[in-house]
């Protein structure tokens, strides 16, 4: 994400002088400004947690057991599921009133 949008909002925080130094040095060494590096940081930390959150991982195992379900032949549906599709396609609930 870039830092070169237009900026209206603010963001302020109270550091140690140490982290306040550390994060200087750092951005010296990529050529930023404080708040430049600041910025592109905490967006590409935001960025990643965020995507690492819509990933789903599994051991082998746990894929091997998941790959096993969906190969499996489905089963007969139950009472409540058969119930469920005949409203469906009647597109009522049980008081006969219309609910899509």
């Amino acid at each position: 994400m870039s830092t070169s949008r237009i900026k209206s909002e603010s963001l302020s925080c109270r550091i140690s002088p140490e982290h306040k130094r550390l994060i200087e040095k750092a951005a010296q060494v990529f050529g930023f400004s404080t708040s430049d590096f600041v910025i592109h940081t905490l967006v590409n930390v935001a960025s990643e947690t965020l995507r690492d959150e819509s990933v789903i991982r599994l051991d082998k195992d746990e894929w091997n057991r998941f790959t096993s379900s969906i190969d499996r032949p489905p089963r007969e549906p139950g009472e409540a599921t058969q119930k469920a599709m005949e409203l469906f396609k009647l597109g009522r609930n049980e008081d006969d009133r219309q609910i899509w």
